[in-house]
This record gives C-alpha cells, structure tokens and sequence, in this order.
C-alpha cells in the first residue's frame, strides 16, 4: 500500500483532473442546452438548421468511422450501419435544404421536407431491424 511519495500524488492528480474534466464537460453541456433553448425560442429556423445539421454529421462520422477500417473487403456490422447512415444523412440533409423558411424554397410549403423527415427515420428504423434481425438469425455472413 502506497502512503506517500511520487506515486500516491501522481495518482492524486489523475483523479482530481478526472473530476475537473467531467465538472467542466457538464458544465458545458449545461450551457450548450440553455443556449439551444434560448435559440429555439429566438429563432427557430436556425435552431432546426443546427440541430439537424448537427445529426447529418454525427451520420457522416459514422460513415467516415467505417472508412477508417484496415481492410476494407470484409463486410462487417459497422459496414452495414455506415452504408446505411450515409443514405438517412442524405435524407437529413434534404429536409434540411427544403425546411419551410429557407431562402431557397419558396413556394414548396412544408410537405417536402416532412416527407424527407418521415423517409429517413423509416429509412433508419427499418434498416436497424433488418439488421438486428438478420444478423440475429445468421443470415448475414461476415468474413
């Protein structure tokens, strides 16, 4: 048991700064959401905008996770997942792009981008069962 020296401090720091990184990663969670509420309620176009585009690249991410694999010619969980988000952040992306108040739709209304909306999460619940299902049963096979 360690009582003293270099190495009973050193420990004592690395917990110390563990409980200083989380305090100041929930503060800024904190004022991350108080500052999306306060956006939402200002202006909420741009609310939507950040938020949503803020999906399409937690989507891409996913995508560029996939790419990042050291071989590339096995067909693995994540391959399926990445394939999968790179079509629903398009979808994302579309309802973004036709959302009722951007400047470059006038006239659509609203119904392109629900549908946009409507087809990516049925696009992404649907892929994610197939998945789960498919992969539960053994009938996708990886190498």
């Amino acid at each position: 048991m360690l009582t003293g020296g270099p190495y009973s401090m050193k420990l004592l720091s690395n917990i110390s700064a563990s409980r200083v990184s989380t305090r100041v990663k929930g503060l800024f969670f904190l004022l991350s959401a108080v500052a999306l509420f306060l956006l939402s309620r200002v202006e909420f176009l741009h609310f939507h905008v950040f938020i949503e585009l803020w999906a399409v690249g937690i989507a891409i991410r996913i995508v560029s996770a996939n790419s990042s694999q050291k071989s590339m010619n096995t067909m693995t969980h994540l391959s399926l997942v990445a394939s999968l988000y790179l079509w629903v952040s398009l979808f994302d992306f579309a309802h973004v792009i036709t959302y009722k108040g951007m400047p470059f739709t006038e006239g659509l209304g609203p119904n392109p981008a629900t549908q946009f909306w409507i087809a990516g999460r049925l696009l992404e619940s649907a892929g994610l069962a197939l998945l789960f299902l498919f992969s539960q049963q053994g009938t996708i096979a990886f190498g």
